[in-house]
């Protein structure tokens, strides 16, 4: 009671169902290797980034501070070579880093250095 089919009739076409879902299928891997390309190349990054920052090389933050007393202006400390200029800024890059090596940032912080008076 067997049916006999041709050879032909074993394979049919795909439906259009078939080959949307496939397509559908082949963009999601496609996208998906793209999420794993970029993820690496991030993942790498930062290992590099981490990398430089275990080896020495450091950053730079710049501020600005106020000196609100204990401490007369004079035109002097314009002079970067002035003994004034000398003074007050070893006395406060002393200040500055007693500050921040007392803190939480004392195995980040390397120094300080007063660049001007205004």
């Amino acid at each position: 009671m067997e049916s006999k089919r041709s050879v032909s009739s074993r394979h049919h076409s795909l439906s259009s169902y078939e080959i949307m879902f496939a397509a559908l299928f082949a963009i999601l891997i496609v996208f998906c290797a793209g999420l794993i390309a970029v993820s690496w190349l991030t993942i790498k990054e930062s290992q590099q980034a981490f990398e430089s920052a275990a080896l020495g090389q450091s950053h730079e933050a710049r501020g600005t501070f106020k000196i609100t007393s204990g401490v007369t202006y004079n035109p002097n400390l314009q002079d970067k070579l002035s003994v004034d200029f000398k003074v007050l800024a070893f006395d406060l890059q002393q200040m500055i880093d007693e500050i921040f090596l007392s803190s939480s940032l004392k195995n980040e912080y390397k120094y300080s250095r007063v660049l001007q008076f205004e």
